[in-house]
């Protein structure tokens, strides 16, 4: 397990999944908002 990876990867995903969920909330598919929930 690469220590240095694990908060690289994380931080940009949840920078993507958050400007994703804000459009995808928008939108208001029961899926993405489940998404949406996870991720915070």
């Amino acid at each position: 397990m690469h220590i240095f990876d694990e908060p690289q990867k994380p931080m940009n995903v949840v920078i993507k999944t958050n400007s994703a969920s804000k459009m995808n909330v928008e939108k208001a598919p029961p899926t993405n908002q489940m998404e949406a929930e996870t991720t915070l």
